[in-house]
């Protein structure tokens, strides 16, 4: 399988306040696995995005989460 870019989303409220330790942690850990931060504009304009995987957008549930969020449904072109 192709290795992907991975988009990580934070809560300014818990990684930049609460968690702020275990997300610099995190940050750490990545960069030593090798793995480049960058913006997510960066991302964007460097990617062809005609080629992504597109998926439908469902609502769903998600262990240790209440309520239904938005989740990636099947496949389509």
């Amino acid at each position: 399988m192709k290795d992907r870019d991975h988009v990580y989303t934070l809560h300014a409220e818990l990684e930049g306040v609460n968690l702020m330790p275990a997300f610099e942690r995190l940050l750490l850990g990545w960069k030593a696995q090798g793995h480049s931060l960058v913006a997510l504009g960066d991302l964007a304009a460097a990617t062809e995005l005609s080629d992504l995987p597109r998926h439908l957008l469902v609502q769903g549930e998600v262990a240790g989460r209440s309520g239904l969020l938005a989740v990636h449904g099947a496949a389509w072109r």
